[in-house]
């Protein structure tokens, strides 16, 4: 089922990758330190291990998109099928689709940019390995800082609490302060609408 692609085999994939990940970084980190190599410039050039551990993390990388993109999909099909949604004003629904599906395609096309960097290194290295790849301004743009900040930033955005009125305790607003009604999370047409209201309320401010 659907619940159980998006809540079991998909983290799975995503742990998975992580581990491929962290398990060659260590391999290399303990091939560097070993004393073979004249520094790490001479390490990316020579290594065999990190040939194979780019082409490791860039398959990491392209699953993290892949996954991404998929459940961006799913949200967005979700969205587009609850009964309601063919009754909101055109701008309320570019507005829900937007504050939903932004910060996921977002991160994707990050994972997407740090897997095509890792796999144009790799592809450098088999046919030109006396030309440094992992040098220069465009890579720690495109491969590092790019790729870092905006997931970051989106899952930032994806968190965040607005406070709209103080509250009566220092630093706690009363929109955390209110409880939610019980009926309200058992029915999803209520919580479909409550989030409109959220977001017109944003809007206005």
């Amino acid at each position: 089922s659907e619940k159980k692609i998006v809540f079991t085999i998909y983290p799975l994939i995503l742990a998975f990758a992580s581990i491929g990940m962290i398990l060659s970084s260590t391999i290399e980190a303990v091939v560097l330190l070993s004393g073979d190599f004249a520094g790490v410039d001479d390490f990316r050039a020579k290594s065999q291990i990190h040939k194979v551990g780019t082409i490791i993390e860039a398959s990491a990388w392209g699953v993290h998109f892949t996954v991404v993109s998929i459940c961006c999909f799913m949200v967005y099909k979700r969205i587009s099928s609850l009964p309601t949604f063919s009754q909101v004003r055109g701008h309320a629904k570019r507005n829900i689709v937007n504050k939903m599906m932004i910060p996921m395609i977002c991160t994707a096309l990050s994972y997407a940019l740090r897997c095509g960097w890792m796999t144009a290194d790799f592809v450098s290295r088999i046919h030109n390995p006396s030309k440094p790849f992992e040098t220069g301004l465009g890579w720690w743009l495109g491969n590092v800082w790019i790729p870092t900040l905006v997931p970051c930033v989106s899952l930032l955005y994806s968190i965040r609490k607005r406070d709209r009125e103080p509250g009566s305790i220092d630093g706690v607003s009363d929109a955390l302060l209110h409880p939610q009604h019980p009926y309200e999370h058992n029915d999803p047409i209520l919580l479909f609408h409550r989030i409109f209201r959220d977001m017109d309320e944003d809007d206005e401010e």
